[in-house]
């Protein structure tokens, strides 16, 4: 073996070594995501490592198949290995590049050229498909009847996947590195108070993005830059450049191949500069200030909404009361009533005994007080979604579940009875719940009407007439007749109990051991819209309390054309776009806000932080995305979401590049 050869076969080797033990380092590392981009970079680790462990094994045979004239077939096996392997990598690394861009695009809600990356994936591809049948076939009949040539590489027809592979690297990078600058440039100028959670959101959005620009571009124009030289190589004819040629080529790819692993850490998010330290540890400016002064008649109402409670077993029976000819809503439907339709025609009335002038909380009315503990979980859920869904997730969560799709499906068919036995025999019957729908007194807030009419032909119009109309029937609920004042929260505030949920959240944290929160997600993810659950979901998050989700069904939010959807509404959500059945309700709620911006920082680390919501049901739309969706807030803070992307980016809104959006399973 020549000093070439001993050369390359010692960079193939610790070139292997290196690989096999980053490839183990990346598979241990990402061994629980389940996300593609994650499954993609285990493939991409197992093709690398075989194409080292196979270069080294072949230099270490060329001798061996030299004395044994077995030239030929080495040299064939050489090639399949460069052409199917090497091939194979660079189609997948391209796949990971325009992964992340198109997470990133989902994220910042601009197109930053991930089409671009797509076109040339599929170009990449053919090239590969037609220049395996210009060089392996000619090839083949040369080494077989002529022996094997001086320099196989030196053949035109091999170097036009070099002169792709080049070319497909170089427009790749250009295209990151121009779309992560323009994610970059919608941070510079916006200005944000030193210390606060928004501003350290900036800055490690900042770090993110500028640790995944340059490493990107590095990798990208080694790779070019490599097949660059092996193209120019192959053209000079003098002994030494073509002994040059055989060594570069090899080691080359090896050191690549090493680099392409590293950056692969970076790529799937594993060696990302860490984000800040949760908002509860270091409070904020926009923390929910109480907005009256804390009277005696304040805290006892506190007090008096926070001893409210039903059990999981009385949910269940009044949730089996409904559809019978006898009870109070013959109508009901499970898959089409909503809560609003049960508490306007049942809760309601229930609550409001004949003969008495006025009505009381269904709780306090039907589910005795006396030896009743204070409740021990508080369950945040949207009127407009089923109360199928609202009962089915109180009963999953006391099974220990966090999917209700199930347990719908059981109260629906009539298996309330079957899982009235698993609770009593797990001893979750009589769980106490506070569930706003029968701890609030209805009578005392929306029992008498709908609030003032919004303007004919709004878009709050239709939404208000809506809320006044059954989802069954199509009809006007009938207003309650009772004489109970209407305490608001702008009229009498002290008395009020809409606006003491904060005050009952840190009331019940205090003095309730294992009071948490749960979160019964519906099935449009609604629940994340409504003004007084996001300020409940907040309050919560900062005073520490556990929270839980139950979901129709707990699948991890896939890149695909549905969850994609729900994710970008979910990472889109501001506080001052959220709905609140009165308009009095949603200035209440943001007039206690400090500071609008901070609270939506605030708000997307309880969805999608390290203890947030979904931190289960996001996996591959991790710190990259994260630190895209603060560039697209920070952005939008100043300038409307259509001026931001023009001034930012030049590109195109991402409502106009959908289709390539969500194709994302077709990478």
């Amino acid at each position: 073996m020549d000093q070439l050869a001993l050369a390359a076969f010692l960079a193939n080797f610790s070139g292997s070594i290196v690989g096999m033990v980053l490839a183990v380092l990346f598979i241990v590392h990402s061994r629980y995501a389940v996300d593609c981009l994650t499954v993609r970079g285990h493939r991409y680790i197992v093709l690398a490592a075989a194409h080292l462990l196979s270069d080294a094994v072949l230099t270490a045979t060329e001798g061996l198949s030299d004395r044994l004239a077995w030239g030929a077939v080495h040299m064939n096996l050489d090639i399949a290995v460069a052409e199917v392997l090497g091939a194979a990598m660079e189609y997948t690394i391209l796949g990971l590049l325009e992964g992340r861009l198109l997470l990133t695009e989902a994220g910042f809600g601009a197109n930053l050229g991930s089409h671009r990356i797509r076109r040339l994936r599929h170009i990449y591809l053919a090239a590969e498909l037609g220049e395996g049948f210009l060089v392996a076939m000619p090839l083949l009949n040369v080494s077989l009847l002529q022996g094997v040539p001086d320099n196989p590489y030196a053949d035109w027809r091999h170097q036009i996947r070099n002169v792709v592979t080049s070319v497909c690297h170089a427009v790749v990078g250009y295209t990151c590195f121009r779309g992560y600058s323009t994610v970059l440039r919608s941070m510079r100028d916006v200005s944000l108070p030193k210390g606060s959670y928004a501003r350290r959101e900036k800055d490690w959005a900042r770090r993110v993005m500028v640790t995944l620009r340059w490493t990107t571009t590095m990798q990208c124009v080694c790779a070019s830059g490599l097949h660059v030289y092996l193209v120019v190589s192959s053209i000079e004819t003098v002994d030494a450049a073509v002994g040059l040629c055989e060594i570069v080529g090899p080691v080359g790819h090896s050191l690549l191949i090493m680099l392409e692993m590293v950056f692969l850490f970076v790529l799937t998010g594993r060696l990302m500069p860490r984000r800040s330290r949760e908002f509860v540890q270091q409070p904020s400016r926009s923390r929910v200030a109480g907005g009256h002064s804390r009277t005696e008649m304040w805290r006892a109402t506190t007090r008096a909404l926070a001893s409210r409670s039903i059990t999981v077993g009385e949910l269940l029976d009044f949730f089996e009361g409904l559809g019978k000819a006898d009870g109070p809503m013959p109508h009901y439907r499970p898959h089409d009533s909503t809560t609003n339709d049960v508490v306007r025609q049942a809760v309601i009335p229930l609550s409001h005994k004949p003969g008495e002038p006025s009505g009381s909380a269904y709780a306090s009315a039907f589910c005795p007080r006396e030896g009743r503990p204070m409740p021990q979980i508080m369950v945040t859920h949207t009127w407009t979604g089923l109360f199928l869904d609202l009962v089915a997730a109180a009963v999953g969560d006391a099974l220990g579940e966090d999917e209700y799709g199930g347990t719908a499906a059981l109260l629906a068919s009539g298996g309330g009875t079957e899982l009235r036995g698993i609770l009593l025999q797990r001893g979750m019957f009589q769980r106490s719940l506070w569930i706003c729908a029968f701890t609030v007194n209805q009578h005392a807030c929306i029992c008498g009407g709908f609030g003032e009419a919004p303007p004919r032909g709004t878009r709050h119009h239709g939404r208000w007439d809506r809320g006044r109309r059954d989802t069954v029937t199509g009809e006007v609920f009938p207003s309650c007749d009772c004489l109970h004042p209407k305490l608001w929260n702008e009229s009498s505030p002290d008395e009020c109990e809409m606006n003491k949920f904060d005050d009952m959240i840190e009331l019940l944290s205090s003095e309730v051991p294992g009071f948490a929160q749960l979160v019964a997600v519906d099935r449009s993810y609604a629940v994340f819209t409504r003004a007084w659950c996001v300020a409940e979901l907040h309050r919560a998050h900062t005073v520490g309390l556990p929270q839980r989700v139950c979901m129709e069904k707990n699948r991890v939010l896939d890149m695909d054309a549905d969850d994609l959807g729900d994710y970008r509404k979910l990472s889109m959500l501001s506080v001052t776009e959220c709905e609140a059945s009165r308009p009095n309700d949603k200035a209440e709620i943001l007039g206690r806000i400090t500071d609008t911006q901070e609270f939506d920082a605030q708000l997307q680390e309880v969805i999608f932080g390290s203890r947030g919501l979904l931190r289960h049901e996001v996996e591959g739309f991790g710190v990259l995305e994260a630190a895209a969706r603060t560039a697209f807030r920070l952005a939008r803070s100043g300038i409307s979401p259509t001026e931001a992307t023009i001034a930012c980016c030049q590109c195109e809104p991402l409502s106009h590049c959908e289709e390539g959006m969500l194709r994302l399973d077709s990478l």
